[in-house]
């Protein structure tokens, strides 16, 4: 049975300007001119890293290998424009970057746990979420807030409370089913990750070594 492969980065400290400057050169004109568009060195670095993460996991998991060319659909969703049975998906915070691939449908995110970042929006959250977050821990708003942000990424519906709205309530660590999806939560030390899609998932932690040298 197929599974999803789910690359994480989460040594970012660890990668310096000189390592962005030569990983850099193997990057396609298209990704470089997003990398430049950034003003945050974290979010250059994050760039970069994605798009290694992708390079990785393409060859372990479909055997592609070379530069890869991009494009974007409906709902600004990026696809491969000569692989467009593989699907892939993208998250960074600010401490940790990932990178899903699947043969169907997927969306992934990850959060850093930081109260400065919560807040409570009846246009996000249902009734009974809302309820639920704010009488729990700040861990419990970002179990939420990942798996709304991967469903979005997986389906493009959009977070607003509406007709499609997938409601999430007391959402625990792990793998479970809702609607036609298969949700996995995942605590990574003080970050949180959801991941959407159709089938199990498969964590591959990828180390700066394995990063600086594909």
């Amino acid at each position: 049975m197929w599974n999803d492969g789910v690359y994480i980065f989460k040594e970012l400290d660890r990668i310096s300007e000189s390592d962005l400057e030569r990983v850099s050169m193997i990057l396609p004109e298209y990704r470089l001119e997003k990398v430049k568009k950034f003003k945050r060195d974290l979010d250059r670095k994050n760039c970069i890293i994605a798009y290694l993460l992708l390079t990785i996991a393409l060859k372990r998991e479909f055997n592609i290998e070379g530069r890869i060319a991009m494009d974007y659909g409906i709902h600004g969703k990026p696809y491969l424009k000569e692989h467009q049975d593989v699907y892939f998906n993208f998250s960074h915070c600010s401490q940790g970057v990932v990178c899903a691939v699947s043969i169907n449908d997927i969306g992934v995110d990850i959060e850093t746990i930081d109260e400065k970042r919560m807040f409570f929006s009846s246009d996000i959250f249902s009734p009974k979420e809302l309820e639920f977050i704010v009488n729990s821990q700040k861990e419990d708003f970002f179990r939420l807030w990942v798996l709304k942000e991967a469903t979005v990424k997986c389906t493009g519906i959009g977070l607003v409370y509406g007709s499609n709205y997938i409601e999430f309530l007391t959402p625990k660590d792990g793998t479970f089913c809702k609607d036609e999806f298969v949700y996995h939560l995942k605590k990574i030390g003080s970050m949180y990750l959801a991941v959407c899609s159709k089938y199990p998932v498969r964590y591959q932690m990828v180390t700066r070594k394995e990063l600086l040298n594909i």
